[in-house]
């Protein structure tokens, strides 16, 4: 009987240890903050054309933020990748006193995001800006950053360098010389 509890005790421990190690991680990003280099960019594209208001950001197909079987990426709680670059890009927006919710509408159609956690770790994403007065353009970022060996530092990167690949992206609207004629 003492054999049979001793063999029992260790299966169940290779069990638990196993369940351990299978199991997901999820990564959760650090909140956006905007850029000073965006902010200024709109305050001297739209100098003179007035002000914008952010329309919809939408991703053209699903898209799978899964990491190194770590577990799924997640921009930031609560929110999906649209909802977080939408929340950007009004966040510099009223920062930079360019946001009005009566004026032309930018929308943001994100047609590829994918994200690289070996190295050169980065994410890509491509993108196409509107307006509803019918001006639009393409834009595409490949932001890199940092990687890890282990699957649990890499992702935490990965999550980490979705902030600054927004501002890049961001960036790359608002520094479009096609960006101030959205607004007439």
């Amino acid at each position: 009987m003492r054999i049979i509890n001793k063999i029992l005790i260790k299966v169940s421990f290779v069990i638990s240890v196993l369940l351990f190690l299978s199991g997901c991680e999820t990564t959760n990003a650090i909140p956006y903050k905007a850029s000073s280099s965006n902010i200024a960019t709109m305050q001297t594209a739209l100098a003179d054309k007035g002000n914008l208001s952010v329309g919809n950001v939408n991703i053209a197909k699903d898209i799978s933020l899964m990491c190194r079987l770590n577990g799924d990426i997640i921009v930031y709680p609560g929110k999906s990748i649209p909802e977080y670059v939408k929340d950007a890009f009004l966040e510099e927006l009223i920062v930079a006193q360019k946001y009005d919710a009566t004026s032309r509408k930018v929308s943001v159609n994100l047609e590829s995001v994918s994200f690289s956690s070996i190295t050169p770790a980065n994410w890509e994403i491509s993108a196409k800006v509107s307006s509803d007065n019918g001006v639009n353009y393409p834009i595409s970022v490949k932001h890199e950053f940092d990687t890890s060996w282990s699957a649990a530092g890499a992702c935490e990167n990965v999550a980490n360098a979705f902030g600054p690949t927004t501002q890049e992206l961001i960036k790359e609207i608002v520094s479009n010389p096609k960006f101030a004629l959205l607004s007439n």
